[in-house]
């Protein structure tokens, strides 16, 4: 299991091609979460099955416990999930966990949050 990097972008002047494609790990990975972070699946090889978990923690709030699933699709299909609420998302550690239960090698993966002011 690795851990992700959120990288942030600017609210004015910067999109999506100012991000780094993080490579998956078979094991799942983690990304640090105060709440404003967005997880974005694309599908980079072929007509691709992967998708990947968001796994959600138990809580009080039984509507947003679970799973979210991305499944982005074909080549250059793309999927966003987010942002998580801590209390539901977050695991002890402050990290919300993806699992990967279609594989791995048809993923690129990116956490980001914008920029606030």
């Amino acid at each position: 299991m690795a851990t992700l990097i959120v990288e942030e972008i600017p609210r004015y002047g910067a999109g999506f091609g100012a991000l780094t494609a993080q490579t998956p790990t078979v094991g799942g990975d983690v990304f640090q979460n105060t709440g404003r972070e967005m997880v974005m699946a694309v599908g980079v090889t072929g007509w691709t099955t992967e998708t990947v978990q968001v796994e959600g923690v138990p809580s009080n709030d039984s509507a947003r416990d679970g799973t979210a699933t991305l499944a982005p699709g074909a080549v250059g299909g793309i999927d966003i999930a987010g942002p998580f609420k801590p209390r539901n998302w977050n695991t002890p550690a402050g990290a919300v966990a993806l699992t990967y239960p279609g594989g791995v090698t048809g993923l690129e993966m990116y956490v980001f949050r914008f920029t606030t002011g």
